[in-house]
């Protein structure tokens, strides 16, 4: 970003979430954090997958104090954490910090929730065939091998 600044450009919003990304998907836990804060405290709008990369970052090494701080500072925003970001939070909380946080916030509790039964419904789907895949009775009559109406 002193780059730009160099350049006459401004940071903004873009500016801010590339390099927080980048910095998460480098594994710079940190780093990514301190940039993300700075992005708050400049008063952009951070989305939810900004905050996903920097609770990603904190995988390895493991890092579950910044990991919780991040995902606090998400759900402050009223945004829904997704699927990876509550998987990945459950495993660098472990299940008894995770279910502490997860009872202490609603809004977590609701998306753990929502992630639940999406995956019930996906394993439902797989079980019963995709309905994108699977065939309707008119339309499996007469194919196959040897088998139909005329045969």
């Amino acid at each position: 970003l002193g780059t730009m600044e160099d350049m006459g450009l401004r940071r903004n919003q873009v500016a801010y979430a590339r390099v927080v990304t980048g910095l998460g998907r480098a594994g710079r836990a940190r780093e990514a954090a301190a940039w993300l804060f700075q992005m708050e405290e400049a008063g952009f709008k951070v989305i939810a997958p900004v905050y996903n990369w920097v609770i990603a970052a904190c995988k390895r090494p493991p890092n579950a104090e910044l990991a919780e701080r991040v995902a606090r500072r998400l759900l402050a925003t009223q945004q829904m954490p997704n699927e990876f970001c509550v998987s990945t939070l459950r495993q660098i909380l472990g299940p008894e910090r995770f279910s502490a946080l997860q009872a202490e916030i609603p809004l977590l509790h609701r998306a753990v929730a929502e992630v639940a039964q999406e995956r019930r419904r996906h394993q439902a789907q797989r079980e019963a065939g995709s309905p994108e895949r699977r065939a309707s009775p008119q339309r499996r009559k007469g194919k196959g091998k040897g088998r139909g109406p005329d045969k």
